[in-house]
């Protein structure tokens, strides 16, 4: 009994959800503090304190923050956002400092607020115009299903370089030593340690990596506005065969998906591509 659904229950290792639909999380991102926000079936962003749902955050409007589940789910603190991508084909960068502080409660169960940018995917179904088809070998709408910010490694070392100029202890909001005040917040977990203290700036948000559904990876260019190139095509699902041309540098592949392609291995380009 204990793995099964009411065994963890009783065990307290599942949360409660309320008022709320359960659902499976498939992304979550945790806080210094120790809350995390997490994704959801429904679209929903949930803040959660232990085992219980503190807040759903949506946008300002009303509206749900993604439709249908959310698939990726990051805190980047070094511009402040919580980024999110789900099966809509859209990414969100959602300020992080008023989701740290939301108290919520019956009276105010629903944070909204504004997105600091919203990217959608050519196709993507949660986007505001119709776009163009995926760039990946599916036909069906993008989905997102993981971000990695590709500048996370300069920064680090620009952390790095600042604080040993500057001689003090470097801070998790930008570099150089920390003040007396700094010190305090950053030892009791206070939000200017957490998250920073100043609004997010669309040139903070840097540039990412984006894995879509149908194979396909997106460099977005947030702090330029989001200008979307993708890199690579290639399947959406596990590759179950290969099979080399026996005239030029040709090979074939098969994937779970229900994709095959053609690629040229000497340039690595894409020939052609079909879906069942």
């Amino acid at each position: 009994m204990a793995r099964t659904f009411t065994g963890l229950k009783l065990q307290g290792l599942i949360g409660k959800f309320g008022k709320h639909d359960l659902s499976d999380v498939e992304a979550f991102a945790e806080m210094p503090d120790g809350k995390v926000l997490s994704g959801s079936e429904q679209g929903l962003l949930l803040l959660w304190d232990g085992g219980f749902i503190k807040c759903e955050v949506a946008h300002e409007d009303g509206r749900d923050a993604h439709s249908g589940p959310v698939r990726a789910l990051v805190l980047d603190r070094r511009s402040g956002c919580f980024i999110s991508g789900g099966d809509d084909g859209v990414l969100r960068w959602w300020p992080a400092a008023p989701i740290d502080a939301a108290e919520g409660g019956e009276d105010q169960p629903v944070v909204g607020l504004r997105p600091v940018l919203e990217v959608a995917l050519p196709g993507a179904r949660g986007a505001d115009r119709d776009g163009a088809p995926s760039e990946g070998l599916g036909n069906d709408p993008p989905s997102i299903r993981c971000a990695v910010r590709l500048d996370i490694e300069h920064a680090t070392k620009e952390m790095r370089t600042e604080s040993a100029v500057g001689g003090g202890e470097t801070n998790q909001h930008g570099g150089g030593h920390m003040d007396g005040e700094d010190e305090q917040e950053h030892e009791q977990g206070g939000p200017r340690a957490a998250l920073g203290i100043i609004e997010p700036q669309v040139e903070s948000l840097g540039v990412w990596l984006i894995q879509d559904g149908s194979g396909a990876i997106w460099k977005c260019d947030a702090s330029g506005g989001g200008h979307l190139e993708c890199l690579v095509r290639g399947h959406g699902g596990s590759i179950k065969g290969v099979a080399l041309s026996a005239v030029g540098r040709f090979a074939a592949s098969v994937s779970d998906d229900g994709s095959i392609a053609v690629q040229d291995y000497g340039t690595q380009q894409l020939i052609a591509s079909a879906r069942s």
